[in-house]
């Protein structure tokens, strides 16, 4: 994106806000991160936090607990389609103001045989994504059918949807 980024965890308890509504819920979050990042930065700066769940048959999933629900998880989605919903808030800490909005994309998905499911949770990672998964993922790729929205949403940054974000807090004062 041109930017040179630095990463900060929040460190935030994210079971701490809970709504039934995905784009409410990530949007509460990035901005509970914002919060508390906020009062970590000393000096003027362009912040940007996210959240990402993914929703299916209008249930919330956030990254799972264990292996049986990246289990269960990964059966759901066979044969059926879910919406990755991403939150990107963005700080003027100078100025104080925030711009944030919400990108949803909908993933489409083949079958996923349980040799597949296997071959997936080998790699521990699916413990830290939203839903369990990121298409980048060579395995999980070719569980994937169709994409309707762009791929940086779904692994956490939409480009577009930032780069208004930012633009809008640089000439926010």
């Amino acid at each position: 994106m041109g930017y040179k980024f630095k990463v900060m965890p929040s460190e935030f308890d994210e079971k701490s806000i809970r709504t039934k509504d995905p784009e409410q819920l990530t949007i509460l979050l990035a901005n509970a991160k914002a919060d508390l990042l906020s009062k970590q930065i000393k000096q003027p700066t362009i912040l940007v936090t996210t959240d990402q769940v993914v929703c299916q048959n209008g249930k919330i999933i956030e990254k799972p607990k264990n292996e049986l629900e990246a289990i269960k998880f990964f059966r759901c989605y066979s044969n059926s389609s879910a919406k990755n919903i991403t939150a990107v808030v963005v700080t003027n800490t100078k100025s104080g103001k925030r711009f944030q909005s919400v990108d949803v994309t909908k993933i489409w998905f083949n079958t996923i045989t349980e040799k597949k499911i296997q071959e997936l949770i080998k790699d521990k990672k699916y413990l830290l994504l939203a839903g369990g998964f990121t298409v980048d993922d060579p395995v999980f790729k070719s569980c994937i059918k169709k994409i309707e929205g762009t791929v940086e949403s779904i692994l956490g940054l939409p480009k577009d949807v930032t780069a208004d974000l930012i633009n809008q807090a640089v000439q926010s004062k």
